[in-house]
């Protein structure tokens, strides 16, 4: 017997977010669920309404990264907050870059203002 792409413990868990809806997540599960049953990408697709090349990154993805593919599967309280984090760090981020820009342009000005009065006291 071959080697199946799901453990048990992933089965259940793609179980789960399979049921859980039609989202992206829930049709991936799906996915890999049939390629587990012994379903040919084709039909993987055909099943779950991802293309071929959809289901052929899902398995490529899978293979590299795991169950930690699925974002429902995965999240738990501390991961909640560390993308909250992330979500602070990226508006910070924004605020930073517009607080250089104005910065920037201050110096622009002020040496703007310098360099005219530099030259109107050459020519004089």
């Amino acid at each position: 017997m071959a080697n199946k792409l799901l453990k048990k413990s992933e089965q259940n868990t793609c179980e789960k977010i399979a049921a859980s809806g039609t989202g992206l997540e829930a049709r991936r599960a799906a996915a890999l669920l049939a390629l587990t049953e012994g379903a040919t990408q084709t039909a993987a697709a055909t099943k779950t309404g991802l293309t071929l090349g959809q289901v052929r990154y899902l398995l490529a993805i899978f293979r590299e990264k795991g169950m930690s593919i699925f974002t429902t599967a995965t999240t738990s309280k501390p991961a909640a907050k560390a993308s909250t984090a992330k979500a602070k760090k990226g508006k910070s981020g924004k605020n930073d870059k517009k607080k250089a820009k104005k910065d920037k342009s201050k110096k622009k000005k002020e040496k703007g203002g310098k360099k005219k009065g530099k030259k109107s006291n050459k020519k004089t």
